[in-house]
């Protein structure tokens, strides 16, 4: 599923088209941690199939952009792919081009618990609440 995705012509013009999944690599742009893989795993046992996490970069949240996490049990063609420790983390190459050196992480706190971007080099600016960012483009 796709949401509403606005980007002006400063953010479009620096997302660059990804080669196919099984030939790109996501070094130096994305990772999972521990805490997320062992909640994938969760989530594949209860589901009894393979659960994959989607990330998405689309417009919204009170920084001009916002992740967007959901769990899938498929793939679709132009998929970006990191598979890591058994787990597959979904990407589209809009969004991959607004990631650098980052890590996923699954966080557990008394009022909420999520999947959230830790560390994004490419975010300028970052709500207190991990959902939301700005990019300084140069």
């Amino acid at each position: 599923m796709t949401r509403w995705r606005a980007f002006g012509s400063e953010a479009s013009s620096n997302a660059t088209s990804a080669p196919p999944s099984s030939s790109y690599s996501l070094e130096g742009k994305v990772q999972l941690t521990q805490s997320a893989i062992k909640r994938l795993h969760e989530l594949s046992a209860k589901a009894a199939r393979p659960q994959l996490l989607r990330l998405q970069v689309n417009s919204g949240g009170c920084s001009g952009f916002q992740y967007d996490f959901t769990i899938e049990d498929k793939q679709q063609e132009n998929d970006i792919v990191l598979q890591q420790d058994g787990c597959k983390l979904l990407i589209d190459d809009v969004s991959l081009a607004f990631l650098e050196d980052c890590q996923i992480d699954y966080v557990e706190e008394m009022i909420r618990a999520s999947f959230q971007v830790k560390g994004n080099k490419s975010a300028s600016t970052t709500c207190s609440c991990g959902h939301s960012f700005d990019v300084g483009f140069s």
